[in-house]
């Protein structure tokens, strides 16, 4: 049985959160290419605990932003994820994940909130982590840190759902994530202000490897 859970509630804290994690699972210039980045269309960051031996659930949240045509981010909308699979598994960590996601996996999970199901191997030993999907979250990337050993191998279906709650808290009303990521509302100087190192930091990833050749 696997059992997940996220430590961080307020979608402020989730974007300090976010901010640390891409800093720690991006600090090798390998993890994301420039191609990477144009071809991405929604980037979903989460921060877990998990125990697993044998299949399980597991359960964790987080938050998406999405990637506009023009280049830039939108605002960020909270997320919850679900996983339920089968397969064996064995181990305990504590990871976070940064997953650039395609257009396909993007509208899929955060616009239309389906179920994806496919194969997925996963190991951690110590600070490093390695998930592969297989017909499954049609991922650009999915660089991982991780406290702990554990390594699984199962087939199961993953769901994120928008945390419509901490959104409205957060926006000061009731709102929905389509409209966060599609750009399609006004907010307050406060609320760009709690997202704007996360921007400041994805901008200045780009221009780090503007110069790097496409694979």
């Amino acid at each position: 049985m696997t059992w997940e859970n996220s430590h961080t509630t307020d979608l402020a804290v989730r974007c300090s959160s976010a901010l640390q994690i891409l800093q720690d699972v991006l600090k090798n210039r390998d993890a994301i290419s420039k191609k990477d980045l144009e071809e991405a269309h929604g980037l979903v960051i989460f921060d877990v605990k998990g125990i697993a031996v044998g299949t399980g659930f597991a359960h964790g949240s987080g938050l998406v932003m999405a990637r506009h045509a023009k280049g830039d981010w939108s605002l960020p909308s909270s997320v919850s994820r679900t996983y339920v699979g089968a397969g064996p598994s064995l181990g305990a960590n504590l990871y976070s994940s940064a997953r650039v996601l395609n257009k396909e996996a993007f509208e899929k999970c955060f616009i239309e909130q389906r179920w994806e199901y496919g194969m997925n191997l996963s190991a951690a030993a110590g600070p490093f982590g390695a998930n592969v999907d297989v017909k499954g979250q049609s991922l650009i990337q999915h660089p991982t840190r991780s406290k702990g050993a554990y390594f699984g191998v199962t087939f199961g279906g993953t769901l994120f759902e928008e945390n419509k709650e901490l959104n409205a808290k957060f926006y000061g009303k009731e709102i929905s994530a389509r409209e966060i990521l599609t750009g399609k509302i006004q907010v307050s100087e406060a609320c760009k202000n709690e997202v704007r190192s996360l921007w400041d930091f994805l901008t200045s990833l780009e221009k780090q490897i503007e110069n790097e050749p496409v694979q």
